[in-house]
């Protein structure tokens, strides 16, 4: 691949060639590439209402299913069709991994596996160009926990169930933001490649899966390699859902985790969009509050403290300095906590009784935050009608 054929976001080059071979020129043209079959669909539904794009949506993904035209059935035969790889043994275990996991998987799904994203200079621009984070943080960190959740309950992914018709909702999601963004001056096509490209698909499953059974170990928990490839096997199969070519899909943990070290390499440092998203989310529970007397405030601002402190255990201290997080005590968060964990866990792992316990726990947790940051209503996952954001 010459240079000038490789869009200035894949930065270290070299080095990339020298550590992965030829993997990252096969990798750079999927920055290209879409999803044509969800884009397809979002078209059929440009001149509708938002209350017709949902009404369709919701009719399409319901079973059984209906004729909707060409394009559903194309998006609804590829979604429907059940890979011969799928090993629902392995998806169950997966799902049992996220339930016992709970409060610490919540903290690593919002201050690992996100901000990694956010932190994606070229990646993070479909989110920073929608306005959605700074716009209704609280509600959008709700419905990606509700996505997370559907997929891992037991049988979620299976087809019609509520996480395989969250994933199609997204999918859909996507390729609305991409439709977007496509007549908007504001995209640097050259430079970053196609908004939400195949690459960057691939990039959003490795943070939900391999990226969050890191960041597990990290705080403590228990992973065996059975549970990490089980873990992979269940975001394979939602990448199959989304859209994400099955060429590009890992296999195994450690085939995820190259293609995970490969794009860390290649991408630039986070940008000023990095920042912003990631204060943004930060910030969230000062923005959430109801009341704003002096302990209110203060109890919020000790929680975004915390949050920053615990977020840069999680991502290191070089990427926590170019996204201007504080150097506060609250840093040494994680190193202090992981014996603690780690000794509990091995109390758990010798009781079936603790396991069931924990992951009991860990749905209760799940189920009250996503309803808490939903306040009332519902993920719809609804295609968004304009970009919010002005640059």
């Amino acid at each position: 691949m010459s240079a000038d054929s490789c869009p200035s976001r894949v930065q270290r080059r070299d080095e990339a060639r020298r550590r992965f071979g030829d993997l990252l020129d096969r990798l750079v043209p999927f920055l290209f590439r879409t999803d044509p079959r969800a884009d397809e669909v979002v078209a059929t539904l440009a001149d509708a209402t938002a209350e017709e794009r949902r009404a369709a949506i919701s009719n399409a993904v319901r079973m059984p299913f209906e004729d909707h035209g060409a394009a559903w059935s194309a998006l609804l035969e590829d979604a429907v069709a059940v890979p011969m790889w799928v090993d629902w043994a392995a998806i169950d275990r997966a799902g049992h991994l996220f339930r016992r996991a709970g409060v610490v998987g919540g903290l690593v799904l919002g201050l690992r596996s996100l901000v990694f994203g956010y932190a994606a200079p070229a990646g993070n621009k479909p989110l920073a160009l929608s306005g959605r984070l700074e716009a209704s943080g609280a509600h959008r960190l709700a419905e990606t926990g509700k996505f997370t959740s559907a997929v891992c309950a037991p049988d979620g992914m299976r087809v019609g169930a509520s996480g395989w018709a969250s994933t199609l909702r997204v999918r859909l999601m996507h390729a609305q933001v991409r439709r977007l963004i496509s007549v908007s001056a504001r995209y640097d096509h050259e430079a970053w490649g196609q908004p939400i490209n195949q690459h960057d698909m691939l990039s959003t499953i490795l943070l939900f899966s391999t990226v969050f059974t890191e960041g597990l170990e990290m705080m403590g928990l228990s992973v065996t390699a059975q549970e990490k490839e089980d873990y992979i096997q269940l975001w394979r199969y939602v990448a199959h859902v989304i859209g994400v070519e099955h060429e590009l899909i890992p296999t195994s943990d450690a085939e995820a985790r190259r293609y995970a070290e490969l794009i860390e390499c290649t991408q630039g440092s986070p940008d000023a969009d990095s920042k912003a998203l990631t204060h943004a989310l930060l910030n969230g529970p000062i923005r959430a509050m109801s009341k704003r007397d002096d302990r209110s405030l203060a109890i919020a601002r000790a929680q975004r403290d915390l949050a920053e402190g615990l977020c840069r255990g999680f991502v290191g201290d070089s990427i926590a300095d170019d996204l201007g997080l504080s150097k506060t005590p609250w840093r040494w968060t994680i190193p202090l906590l992981r014996p603690s964990i780690r000794s509990v866990e091995a109390v758990r792992e010798r009781s079936g009784l603790l396991t069931t316990v924990a992951e009991y726990l860990g749905t209760s947790y799940w189920d009250h935050a996503v309803e808490s940051g939903l306040r009332g209503g519902v993920a719809q996952f609804d295609l968004p009608t304009r970009l919010l954001r002005n640059r």
